[in-house]
């Protein structure tokens, strides 16, 4: 059985964006590009409806080609156990207040036991995943 991946939006629009000139977003991109066409057939990919719901933002052309890469991923349920650990990674201060969408990200990877949670998101979940909470 292959490991499990949750994808988080910003991998998404990483890998669907029009090439940016600014070097290190260009970078991200390609890397991401790379990780999807050549390493993401070795994995079960999953999504949520946070995925779906930030994919859906921004330009129309932008938003079909997000929800083009993803829309045939299986969604992971916003459960009652997810919901209550995001909360407490906000009421914690796991997390700032305002970012209640990356803690629903990282309670729903935890909670469906996902192996891995990809990101491009350094702000809140990348760095949520160094803490030491105790």
């Amino acid at each position: 059985m292959s490991q499990s991946v949750y994808i988080e939006t910003s991998v998404v629009s990483y890998c669907t964006a029009r090439p940016s000139t600014h070097i290190i977003t260009a970078a991200k991109q390609a890397i991401t590009r790379t990780w999807w066409e050549q390493e993401s057939p070795r994995f079960s990919l999953y999504i949520s409806t946070v995925v779906e719901r930030e994919a859906s933002r921004d330009d129309p052309g932008a938003v079909r080609k997000r929800i083009e890469l993803i829309h045939h991923l299986p969604l992971l349920a916003i459960t009652t156990e997810v919901e209550e650990l995001a909360l407490h990674l906000i009421e914690k201060h796991l997390l700032p207040t305002h970012s209640e969408e990356d803690a629903l990200h990282i309670a729903i990877a935890s909670v469906h036991g996902m192996n891995y949670l990809l990101t491009w998101n350094f702000k809140h979940i990348e760095t949520f995943a160094r803490k030491d909470p105790y």
